[in-house]
């Protein structure tokens, strides 16, 4: 039995994702840095607030700590930006409404 839990114990200790660290970490930067040069390209919102702050998602290439540029997103931001923040292609799109949070508790 002892060898069974060492087994499972090994499987499950062993990286989820192949490939060395250094390399999973780069390609997951990369990832992040398209993900937000296509949040300018796309994004009405994020177009203008990089022309308005000259930030380029580029220079994240050359050092991460160009992310520091740009503003921390708020809920405040996303209530008055409303489709805005949405992508050109997905503007039309049919919205379903939802808020999150806790619904108060039924007074019976």
């Amino acid at each position: 039995m002892r060898a069974g839990i060492c087994a499972a114990s090994s499987a499950f200790l062993q990286p989820r994702w192949p490939g060395r660290f250094r390399d999973r970490r780069a390609a997951s930067w990369a990832a992040t840095i398209e993900t937000i040069r296509s949040a300018g390209n796309c994004v009405p919102y994020y177009r203008d607030l990089f022309t308005r702050t000259g930030f380029d998602p580029d220079s994240l290439a050359r050092d991460p700590k160009f992310l520091n540029d740009l503003p921390l997103l708020t809920k405040d931001i996303i209530r008055s930006e409303g489709e805005r923040m949405l992508a050109d292609d997905h503007a039309s799109d049919r919205k379903h409404v939802a808020k999150t949070g806790v619904r108060p508790a039924r007074r019976r």
